[in-house]
């Protein structure tokens, strides 16, 4: 069972998790089991597990310690038997020392760490993936000469959602023959993706540059369901983001 932590307003996030009693809140008139205690005897995936609020975060580590669970509403404790899995592209340690992450929920889930480097830092793995997306949506037109190296010229901040949205955006804006994704690029962000020296990009940290890409490709948007779409998130997320953005003085150019 999976859920995205990023895509759920805040005030479901516990009743999806942990479930309901009947009456917890009006129109609660049943019980109904959450997404822990139905991936009983298997596995439960949280991704984007860093956009979690504070609020679960202490139940999750109450079910992590104790194997058991009160559903929103409920008395009784719940023995769940199941495996967690959690993904996230957030710095936990940094998030955990300014207060929107626990550590001891940190420690707790940093069991086995698998690490995935972005795709900015995998320009070799671009042709096999974008091979393997292309067959996955059905794609049969090849890309046009010289698209991979621009491709690999692009910082990625959405990672392989957006190199998915910007494939499958490409083969229905431009119809039959060869895809040109990097005109989409250019349309949605400008030719300018990237620090333009070594030396600015010196000045920001990764996660500065990808909020400041957010900016300007929300910036350029006609609403933020757009922009989420072009930069393959979800729009609360992406509000998040630009809250955060925000408090950083990160401004479009």
């Amino acid at each position: 069972v999976a859920l995205n932590c990023g895509a759920l307003p805040e005030s479901l996030v516990e009743s999806e998790l942990f479930g309901t009693e009947r009456g917890a809140f009006t129109g609660a008139a049943s019980s109904r089991p959450g997404l822990i205690e139905s991936a009983a005897g298997g596995t439960c995936f949280f991704d984007e597990i860093g956009e979690l609020p504070l609020s679960c975060q202490a139940k999750l580590l109450d079910v992590l310690e104790s194997k058991s669970l009160r559903r929103v509403g409920g008395v009784g404790l719940r023995p769940v038997d199941v495996r967690f899995m959690a993904a996230t592209h957030v710095d936990l340690e940094r998030a955990a020392a300014s207060g929107r992450f626990r550590s001891d929920l940190r420690y707790r889930l940093d069991v086995l760490r698998i690490e995935l480097p972005p795709l900015r830092q995998q320009p070799a793995a671009l042709p096999e993936l974008v091979a393997a997306l292309m067959a996955e949506l059905g794609l049969a037109g090849p890309l046009a000469p010289g698209e991979l190296e621009r491709l690999a010229a692009y910082s990625w901040p959405g990672n392989i959602r957006e190199l998915r949205n910007l494939l499958q955006r490409a083969s229905v804006k431009q119809g039959p023959g060869p895809l040109r994704p990097s005109l989409l690029l250019e349309a949605a962000t400008g030719p300018r993706t990237c620090p333009a020296s070594p030396a600015e990009a010196g000045a920001l940290s990764v996660e500065e540059i990808a909020l400041r890409h957010m900016v300007e490709v929300a910036a350029r948007s006609a609403s933020r369901k757009q922009a989420a779409t072009r930069l393959g998130i979800g729009e609360s997320t992406l509000r998040r983001k630009l809250k955060q953005a925000a408090r950083m003085g990160l401004t479009p150019s």
